[in-house]
């Protein structure tokens, strides 16, 4: 007599795997990319979804990452950072991350002779984290002031999420 509703439940769970899978067939239930999932597990945590950071301590990435793109030593610097090099993803789905967080972010920043972060270009600076984040961060901020491509009272952390 057990048989019968052991049956039943497993019917209704392929009956509903079986719909799900039509459902995403036809578009109804969104899929997220790998990148995006990537960027949401290992990222958003202290970034925040929408790129904001959080006042103060975490810098925001929207309409502000790209900027590094643009003075030397940026892209550097983005490549060595902790929260990048210390990432428990594969170098290639890390430069992945990287392009796809740049391009949904801050394309408008990105340097215009800007190209994506390769796998191997990503291996090669995890074996070189920065121990000085914060003074190359702060010279790299220095210089986006001088050039007059970030505002004085702008340094990525007090705006970040402080509205």
């Amino acid at each position: 007599m057990r048989v019968a509703p052991r049956l039943a439940v497993a019917l209704s769970v392929m009956l509903l795997l079986v719909g799900g899978a039509r459902a995403a067939e036809r578009g109804d239930i969104p899929r997220v990319s790998q990148v995006a999932e990537d960027f949401s597990r290992n990222c958003q945590g202290c970034h925040r979804a929408d790129g904001t950071g959080a006042c103060r301590t975490v810098p925001r990435i929207r309409d502000f990452v790209g900027l590094f793109t643009r003075v030397p030593g940026g892209r550097d610097y983005l490549l060595r950072v902790p929260g990048v090099v210390w990432a428990m993803l594969d170098d290639a789905r890390l430069a992945r991350v990287l392009n796809w967080m740049l391009a949904s972010y801050s394309r408008e920043q990105l340097a215009p002779d800007f190209t994506p972060f390769t796998e191997e270009e990503v291996a090669e600076a995890r074996k070189h984290p920065l121990a000085n984040v914060l003074e190359v961060r702060g010279r790299l901020i220095a210089e986006l002031q001088r050039r007059a491509l970030l505002p004085p009272d702008d340094d990525g952390l007090v705006s970040a999420g402080c509205g």
